[in-house]
């Protein structure tokens, strides 16, 4: 016969166990939801769930991101421009030589 001492640390024991992979199953789903996809449409549809001045706002910022994208790309080319200029890799020419060039 089993006493109730052993039945209820049986019975603990099996809480335990199955909190314990509760956790686990949560831990689980959390990261599944954290490396979801959020895809174009997605996206397009929360920022029409947004207010008309909000959604202004979020355009402001991605047009200025992007102008500073910009900039950064052009200073990165006008530095590498002016380094093949120094290091003598730059034909000069008119019209004319870059036709010569290409034909």
């Amino acid at each position: 016969m089993i006493s109730l001492r052993s039945l209820l640390r049986f019975v603990y024991f099996l809480i335990r166990c199955t909190l314990f992979q509760l956790l686990i199953l949560f831990n689980k789903e959390i990261l599944l939801m954290s490396k979801a996809i959020i895809t174009f449409q997605d996206t397009l549809e929360m920022v029409e769930s947004l207010p008309e001045s909000q959604q202004e706002t979020l355009v402001d910022i991605i047009r200025h991101r992007l102008n500073e994208h910009k900039r950064k790309l052009l200073i990165e080319r006008i530095k590498a421009a002016k380094q093949e200029y120094v290091s003598s890799e730059v034909k000069k020419g008119n019209v004319a030589d870059l036709m010569k060039e290409i034909t």
